[in-house]
């Protein structure tokens, strides 16, 4: 698969700040997947500062909190 415009990513990005707990985590676990993908991964370096804050409400909203991390160490992983 090949994601030939990465400006659509930005779409995805955007839904992390939606007021719906389902569709941030559905978000973030697609964030996952697509950052698997190096070019979509250096996109989603812009996301990383709200996916650390989401990553440390482990009170509030456990499940995002730990897919958050998952989304993270999958942004910054280096080959």
């Amino acid at each position: 698969m090949q994601i030939y415009d990465l400006d659509k990513l930005n779409t995805i990005i955007m839904l992390l700040y939606d007021v719906e707990e389902q569709t941030r985590l559905n978000t973030i676990q697609l964030i996952s997947m697509v950052a698997e993908y190096p070019p979509a991964r250096e996109k989603f370096k812009q996301a990383l500062e709200k996916l650390q804050e989401m990553a440390r409400q482990t009170a509030d909203a456990p499940l995002i909190a730990q897919h958050a991390q998952v989304a993270i160490d999958v942004i910054t992983w280096v080959p």
